[in-house]
């Protein structure tokens, strides 16, 4: 432990070099076997998060510094700093949080804030080094589209339906341009939280007392996120689907499949705005729909785990049941049902 003139003992430094080394491993694990990445990809900030726990912020650094400096003899500066950003931001901020008994929702907020910043660092690393912008990657996919379409015509799908197809994948691709932010970050929440799960399993498993989040029934979204949710609908309104015409106020239809919001005007900013508060906050109260909806099913109709998961899951993949269950979720956040019901 670090003594009072701020010197670190040897046993921090050792546990820091193999809790590094084990860092090291995975990394290179999940470098050179691709298929076990995103397994490996949670397992990363274990180790920094376990060695922040026991000795501190300080050992935490040098621990994140050692495994950056013998990854760059393996993969390459560029690389490993990417990786470091991944497993090291990520992993100091769960370890700070658990020593500090920091509630679980905030814990993943806080570890969503730091996939946030290794994202940023891995975009601006991609656009520094490789010349790689956002734009381009969406460009990609559209060129992948383009192979697809020759694919689907010869397994014999009709030309209308291609077309239909392609029309309605150009139109998402190019309002990912607009929404990308929002993907970024309900995806670092997700990681994050995938994170979490992890890391408190393990290190409980070793012996420690992480709290873990409350049973997934009774999550419910603060009421603030229906303010979130109007703002960014009102946002989207002001130059979305709608705009001014040039007589009298009129209100003229811009066409998704034909033209989609690739020319938006002075308020662009605004609209952009709007659509990722929409994806952000629809996102959460998806969430927290579903919970709603895995709460009468668990308490109400007593159906098995299996088949409520079952259901939730089908239900995602049901574009009219999905809106049904972000409904569910912003009418519980208004009107708190599940208190209500088992009051009742």
């Amino acid at each position: 432990m670090p003594g009072k003139r701020g010197h670190i003992g040897s046993k921090p430094l050792i546990e820091g070099a193999l809790l590094a080394a084990i860092t090291v491993v995975l990394a290179l694990l999940a470098f050179y076997v691709p298929p076990a990445g995103a397994g490996l990809a949670l397992l990363w900030p274990v180790p920094i998060a376990l060695v922040h726990l026991r000795h501190g912020f300080r050992v935490g650094i040098l621990t994140v510094v050692v495994a950056g400096l013998t990854l760059t003899t393996f993969v390459g500066p560029i690389e490993a700093i990417g990786m470091v950003s991944t497993f090291g931001l990520m992993g100091l901020a769960l370890g700070w949080c658990f020593r500090r008994k920091i509630p679980p929702f905030h814990t993943v907020l806080i570890g969503g804030l730091a996939m946030l910043g290794s994202m940023a660092v891995s975009l601006g690393l991609s656009f520094v080094f490789l010349k790689i912008t956002p734009g381009q990657m969406l460009n990609e996919m559209s060129e992948g589209l383009q192979q697809a379409e020759a694919i689907w015509q010869r397994f014999g799908m009709a030309e209308s339906q291609v077309r239909e197809v392609k029309q309605i994948w150009q139109a998402s691709l190019r309002l990912m341009k607009y929404i990308f932010p929002g993907i970024i970050v309900t995806g670092s929440l997700m990681n994050a939280f995938l994170n979490f799960e992890v890391s408190r399993a393990i290190l409980n498993r070793m012996g420690y007392s992480i709290e873990d989040v409350p049973p997934f029934e009774t999550w419910k979204a603060p009421s603030p996120a229906l303010l979130g949710l109007a703002a960014g609908y009102l946002f989207g309104f002001i130059n979305g689907p709608w705009r001014v015409g040039p007589g009298m106020g009129q209100l003229r239809r811009i066409e998704i499949i034909g033209d989609p919001l690739l020319d938006i005007g002075k308020w662009r900013w605004v609209f952009m705005a709007g659509a990722n508060i929409q994806v952000v906050f629809t996102m959460l109260l998806t969430v927290c729909g579903m919970a709603v909806a895995y709460w009468f099913m668990k308490y109400r109709w007593r159906l098995s785990k299996p088949i409520s998961v079952f259901l939730l899951i089908m239900a995602l993949f049901n574009p009219l049941l999905g809106q049904v269950v972000l409904f569910l979720g912003i009418l519980d956040s208004a009107l708190d049902w599940r208190k209500l019901s088992f009051r009742r």
